[in-house]
């Protein structure tokens, strides 16, 4: 071992293949400190160390550094530790890597002498400072083809089996299941990843500066842009009136973040298309306001009353017309955006007209009758947009999706094989590659993504909200149930026939208002090795859960220990069901699979009108909307049925 880790290590066979990390430690050295720039390559080389002896090798089970600064003592011992680890071992070393640095900011204390920074960036940053060099190490590595050359002196059986590579599948960022592409920020280009199928898709370049989905032109998303603090005022007033119920009954926060959404894009539009001011904004460009309640006290007569009253409604009847005219401009501007993507499909219209319909009463929620019209009937502004409501409705039934909802599905049988691949996955202490002790955070997060398929697929699968938001001891609560009434466990007579429940109050879900209060019973599965998915609840509760340092009590966590959002939710099924199943299926498309299989199996109605009540809607919606048959499949049982009553009577005459 040499001295120094900064001294060229002579007399190495390049030829032959590395055995552990230090042989690699000395080549890469040797590698590094033969280029001209001196300087750069001990500085690289540094930064190197610190990545792997501070933050990769404590998570192999090697000695850890009490401080970010290696002391002269701490780098022999770690060097001494590289010798016992494998080259095979050194192949998950970035995932370890990100697993150490996870845990420290998950021990790091809450309260700390500097409150005011931001200690959730600053470990973001030494995760991607460290990462990036050593993945240069771990990419030199293999590179030389160390890597191939060792796994294929190894046993097929001991490859970790839930992470094979699949040929030409793609990260899941780069995944896209349509022909549409996407534009670039402050570009008039667009890229193109798309592919025909999910079976065939292929990687192509992804230009920097990329913006997520359609934020490219949202007010706010692209820098260099600024709410002026009239139209802000205006924005948080909106945001308060959507919630309180004054538009008929209050929206849900998603639905009060989609509208939201949808005003910044067409604010956006505005600015960067249309050419309006910055400093001009307000939500009175997307609905212009009319003064339309004419008061009678200051005026000398009836007949003058009548005279204004008549000129506001002939006045607030061609700003609607001209509102009509700016939804219609800004819809054509969207369809043409980008060359060659179909039009944006008419259920999209319609959520973006609900959005500007949404507007339209908060600018108007003065200048309403309420004592002679319901529901703003007397604003024609609000008129005019509910009737291209109803024609964007009428077209979205007999407009073809751009994708088929039955392209992103799978039958229920194999996605319920995936759940107990998450199940045998969680139980891995252990890499099977090299024997690595897998770090709890990995475990953990194993188990959290077991626990969640399981909770979408042993029961009728709900939707996202009701698992991004299960409250230990209020939605999820252990005990019995006799009719209407629930006894908690600590009160039973034999708590050890306690059950697990899902209990939804009215606010809990989104068909609340419809069904009421509901309670569904969470089975407890039996496994073929003894375990039950009560005992993996009990396990998650008291040991993997903690390690995340969770600061509330919702069932789920994000592993920084914040609570789910419905975007953390959503990206962690679809990355893992990618993983396994090499489709991105999202939850709501779980709905869809679970019901479309009973459907194919011909399962009774009763059966189907249980299954319609355990997931909130009505049957209609079941059949019409969850049910992704293809028409084909649709008409097999008409088709059978007619063949049987032509047999029976075929049969007798014979």
């Amino acid at each position: 071992m040499t001295a120094t880790i900064f001294e060229p290590v002579v007399d190495i066979d390049s030829a032959s293949r590395p055995e552990t990390l230090l042989d690699i430690w000395e080549r890469y050295s040797t590698h590094l400190l033969s280029k001209p720039d001196i300087d750069k390559a001990r500085q690289k080389l540094r930064s190197t160390q610190t990545a792997l002896l501070r933050y990769t090798l404590p998570g192999m089970g090697g000695p850890v550094p009490l401080s970010e600064r290696l002391s002269p003592n701490e780098i022999v011992a770690g060097l001494k530790f590289a010798e016992s680890v494998k080259l095979v071992q050194f192949q998950s070393a970035i995932a370890v890597l990100e697993a150490v640095i996870q845990k420290l900011q998950a021990d790091h204390p809450q309260q700390h002498s500097e409150p005011e920074k931001n200690w959730e960036v600053d470990f973001q940053n030494l995760l991607k400072r460290n990462k990036h060099y050593l993945s240069q190490l771990w990419n030199w590595v293999n590179e030389q083809g160390w890597f191939e050359l060792s796994n294929a002196q190894k046993p097929k059986a001991e490859k970790y089996r839930f992470h094979e590579k699949v040929e030409g599948k793609v990260p899941l960022r780069l995944c896209k299941m349509t022909q549409r592409t996407q534009a670039v920020k402050d570009s008039g280009e667009s890229t193109n990843n798309l592919v025909d199928s999910p079976d065939n898709l292929v990687e192509s370049p992804k230009p920097k500066n990329t913006p997520a989905r359609q934020d490219v032109f949202a007010l706010g998303k692209v820098i260099g842009d600024s709410i002026n603090p009239a139209l802000q005022t205006q924005l948080e007033d909106f945001q308060i009136y959507m919630q309180s119920g004054s538009m008929g009954e209050p929206l849900r926060q998603v639905s009060v973040k989609m509208h939201l959404d949808h005003v910044l894009r067409i604010l956006g539009w505005l600015y960067r298309v249309e050419g309006v001011p910055l400093d001009d904004l307000r939500l009175e460009k997307l609905v212009p306001w009319v003064k339309l309640c004419i008061s009678v006290e200051n005026l000398e007569s009836l007949d003058q009353w009548a005279i204004q009253s008549w000129f506001a409604r002939e006045q607030a009847k061609r700003v609607a017309g001209s509102i009509e005219a700016t939804v219609n401009k800004y819809f054509k501007w969207q369809d043409s955006r980008i060359p060659g993507n179909p039009a944006t499909h008419p259920s999209s219209k319609l959520q973006q007209v609900t959005a500007w319909l949404a507007v339209a009463k908060f600018i108007y929620r003065f200048e309403t009758d309420q004592d002679e019209r319901d529901n703003f009937e007397d604003i024609p502004a609000i008129q005019r947009l509910r009737k291209l409501s109803r024609t964007l409705t009428k077209q979205s039934k007999h407009t073809p999706k751009v994708m088929s909802t039955a392209a992103k599905m799978v039958q229920w049988p194999v996605l319920l094989e995936a759940v107990e691949r998450l199940r045998l996955e969680a139980e891995l202490d252990r890499c099977p590659i090299g024997g690595i002790k897998r770090p709890q955070t990995a475990q953990g997060q194993s188990m959290q993504r077991f626990l969640l398929l399981s909770f979408m697929s042993i029961m009728p699968p709900d939707r996202q909200r009701t698992y991004r938001e299960l409250l230990i001891g209020r939605t999820l609560v252990k005990g019995q149930l006799v009719g209407a009434i629930f006894t908690p466990q600590n009160l039973m007579a034999e708590p050890q026939n306690a059950k697990w429940y899902i209990h939804l109050e009215e606010p809990d879900y989104k068909t609340g208002n419809t069904y009421g209060s509901w309670w569904g019973e969470v089975p407890n599965v039996n496994y073929s090795d003894g375990k039950t998915f009560y005992g993996y609840i009990e396990q998650w509760l008291t040991q993997w859960r903690q390690i995340f340092v969770p600061k509330h009590e919702y069932f789920f966590t994000q592993p920084h220990g914040k609570p789910m959002s419905d975007h953390a939710i959503t990206y962690l099924v679809k990355s893992t069901l990618y993983r396994l199943l090499h489709i991105p299926m999202t939850p709501h498309i779980l709905r869809d699979s679970f019901v479309t299989y009973l459907y194919e199996q011909n399962v009774p109605a009763h059966i189907l009108e249980s299954v319609a009540l355990a997931m909130h809607h009505s049957r209609r919606i079941q059949s019409k909307v969850y049910n992704q048959q293809e028409q084909f499949d649709k008409l097999r049982s008409s088709f059978s049925l007619s063949l049987q009553l032509v047999q029976q009577v075929v049969t007798k005459r014979v």
